[in-house]
C-alpha cells in the first residue's frame, strides 16, 4: 500500500532538530517554552504574550474542579478501574462530546459573544446586539445557569484574576460583563465558568473556534488525577458495572466488509 502524503505546517523532523508550528524546538523554544506556550501555539499558530500566558494558566487554575462525581471524571474512572490510565484518558473527555457541560459549551459561549461584538457594530448599539443574540433566541443559552448553588466560585475566581492582572478592560470580557448583567436582569439567569472562559481566551487572539479545544486541553489535569489514582488503587465498585446501566450512543458496528478494509 503506498502511503498518503501529509501536507502539513504542524511539524518536521529533521537531523538534529524538530520544528513545531513554524518554531525550532531546539534552536528557539527550548529555553523558554511553557506547556500553555505550546498548546496556544498548536491552536494559534504563535506563542502567547507573558500576559496571554497567564490568562490561560488562570483559565486552567480558576477551572480546577475535578469531582468524581461528575459525569466525565467518574467515567475516566470507571476506564482507568483495570489498572489503564490511557483508557481514563481517553473516555472521560469523551463525554464532553454530547455533555452539556465543559468545552463545548466554553466554544458555543465564544461564538455567541463574536456574533454579538458583530452585531452591535452593524446596529450601533450593544444593548440590542444583546438582545438579539442572547434574548430573543429561543434553547439553552450557553454560559448561563448554575446548578445547586447561588453562584459559579471558579467564574468568581478568574474574575478575581483577571481584574488583578488587569485584562477586566479588554473587549470581549466586558462584552461577558455585560451579557451577563443583561441575562440576569431579563431572564434572571446566572453565568457560569464558561462564559468566562469565552471571554479571557477571546481576548488572548484566539479564535472563537478554537476554544473548546483549548478549554478541553487546559482541563486534562482532571482527568490525569482521577484516572491515575483510579489506575492505581482500583475501586471495586468501579470494577462491578451492571451492563444493564450501559447504553451504547455510538455508530452503528461495522460490516463485514468495512472491517476488512480497516485491517488492509
Amino acid at each position: 500500500m503506498t502511503t498518503p502524503s501529509i501536507s502539513t505546517k504542524v511539524a518536521r523532523a529533521t537531523v538534529g532538530e524538530h520544528h513545531f508550528c513554524g518554531y525550532r524546538v531546539f534552536g528557539e523554544l527550548e529555553a523558554w517554552a511553557t506547556t500553555t506556550d505550546l498548546l496556544f501555539l498548536a491552536l494559534a499558530g504563535r506563542t502567547p504574550t507573558l500576559a496571554e500566558r497567564g490568562t490561560l494558566n488562570d483559565v486552567a487554575v480558576a477551572s480546577t474542579a475535578g469531582d468524581p462525581r461528575v459525569w466525565p471524571m467518574k467515567v475516566a474512572r470507571m476506564a482507568s478501574a483495570f489498572g489503564d490510565v490511557f483508557a481514563g484518558l481517553g473516555a472521560g473527555p469523551m463525554m464532553f462530546a454530547t455533555a452539556r457541560i465543559g468545552p463545548n459549551i466554553a466554544g458555543l459561549a465564544a461564538t455567541r459573544l463574536v456574533e454579538t461584538a458583530l452585531r452591535a457594530q452593524e446596529l450601533g448599539a450593544e444593548d440590542d446586539a444583546i438582545a438579539d443574540c442572547w434574548l430573543q433566541r429561543g434553547g439553552h443559552l450557553p454560559g448561563f445557569g448554575v446548578p445547586f448553588r447561588d453562584v459559579d466560585a471558579r467564574l468568581l475566581s478568574l474574575e478575581r484574576r483577571q481584574k488583578a492582572v488587569g485584562r477586566d478592560v479588554l473587549p470581549f470580557w466586558r462584552l461577558c460583563d455585560r451579557v451577563a448583567s443583561t441575562v440576569l436582569e431579563r431572564r434572571g439567569l446566572r453565568p457560569n465558568i464558561a462564559l468566562g472562559m469565552a471571554g479571557a481566551l477571546l481576548d488572548t487572539g484566539l479564535a472563537d473556534v478554537a476554544v473548546t479545544p483549548m478549554v478541553a486541553m487546559l482541563l486534562q489535569h482532571l482527568f490525569l488525577a482521577n484516572a491515575w489514582e483510579e489506575s492505581q488503587s482500583p475501586s471495586p465498585a468501579m470494577q462491578r458495572i451492571d451492563p444493564s446501566d450501559v447504553r451504547y450512543m455510538g455508530t452503528a458496528p461495522r460490516t463485514t466488509q468495512d472491517a476488512a478494509l480497516v485491517k488492509l
